[in-house]
């Protein structure tokens, strides 16, 4: 479920263990202009999400900013594939299953 934290600002969280450690996970969406979305670190999609995310707006961004929020990135691609994929530099290397539309770096979008 998606929770308001502020204007044009929400996040999802749901339980994830991962190496059998309970770690959750966090997404954040920002509505951009437009009522274009950017989602960064998704989550794994379920119908209550695609829901209130089309509620909110048409995602124009998929962001994996580290080599860790990956997991649920594909599935989201193919359910949203308007959406382009933003990650981290070393996730071509990483997940080259993704469809990488632009590399984030510490210096430019490349």
């Amino acid at each position: 479920m998606l929770k308001a934290i502020a204007t044009d600002l929400w996040v999802a969280e749901q339980p994830l263990k991962y190496f059998g450690l309970e770690v959750g996970t966090k997404m954040t969406a920002i509505r951009l202009s437009r009522n274009q979305l950017m989602v960064i670190s998704p989550v794994q999609i379920d119908n209550e999400t695609i829901s209130n995310l089309n509620k909110l707006g048409e995602i124009i961004y998929i962001v994996v900013p580290n080599l860790y929020h990956h997991l649920f990135a594909a599935e989201f691609q193919r359910y949203y594939p308007q959406g382009k994929l933003w990650a981290v530099s070393g996730m071509e290397r990483k997940r080259p299953d993704l469809q990488i539309d632009q590399i984030i770096s510490n210096q430019i979008i490349q």
